[in-house]
């Protein structure tokens, strides 16, 4: 919602892959403010990667519906002041941004830190590498273990239900 909101107030279209388009339509009945792929302002881009998984789970046909609302990584390169992509920080992301090319990128770190400094972040590699300086605006994401153990023991809840991770 923050991101298509952004996107309308800077006059650019939100773009979001597969997944997103998927789980937002899924989203569709709770409110009808959730951003979906067949609203004019919305486009989805297609990693490879995730057409595969979408064949995998006989959903060809609703990525073929989708497919009307598509942008291609061309698109974005040939005007990227167009679009507003909200996408993963993976290695496949970094190849578009590449694409499209480091000095029409603003990025936006939305996720936990603790996933930009890891070893392993292809996104953090990428800005580092391209000279793109990121800027964080947390907005939700996992917390380390140690840090939720932090937490229980500093509130001393009666009872305490963790999700999304091995305790």
């Amino acid at each position: 919602m923050s991101c298509y909101r952004a996107a309308k107030r800077s006059g650019r279209l939100l773009v979001i892959d597969p997944c997103q388009a998927y789980v937002l339509r899924q989203l569709a009945p709770l409110s009808g403010s959730i951003p979906q792929f067949s609203w004019e302002g919305v486009r989805v881009s297609f990693p490879p990667h995730q057409v595969e998984r979408l064949k995998a789970a006989g959903m060809m046909d609703l990525a073929r519906e989708m497919g009307r609302a598509r942008v291609s990584s061309n698109d974005l390169a040939a005007a990227p002041g167009t679009y507003l992509l909200c996408a993963r920080g993976s290695f496949g992301t970094t190849k578009l941004l590449t694409h499209i090319g480091a000095g029409n990128v603003a990025l936006v770190w939305s996720m936990w830190g603790g996933y930009w400094q890891r070893e392993r972040c292809a996104m953090r590699t990428w800005a580092e590498r391209e000279g793109v300086q990121a800027h964080f605006i947390h907005s939700g994401g996992h917390a380390w273990p140690e840090d939720l153990k932090r937490l229980e023991i500093a509130l001393h809840p009666r009872a305490l239900e963790i999700v999304h991770t091995a305790r």
